[in-house]
């Protein structure tokens, strides 16, 4: 499951990914996020990882 929606998020055009994971009681928690260029608000902060 985790390379499936790494995969989704490697494929929409965005410049980089984040990826959590998590587990409790026998159970897992994937999430992957698509970071995009020009979505970030104004004055924020950049990207640590390059």
């Amino acid at each position: 499951m985790t390379e499936l929606h790494t995969r989704a998020a490697l494929t929409d055009d965005g410049r980089r990914i984040g990826v959590q994971l998590a587990d409790q009681d026998h159970q897992a928690l994937t999430l992957v996020l698509s970071r995009q260029a020009g979505h970030a608000s104004e004055g924020g902060r950049p990207d640590a990882v390059r």
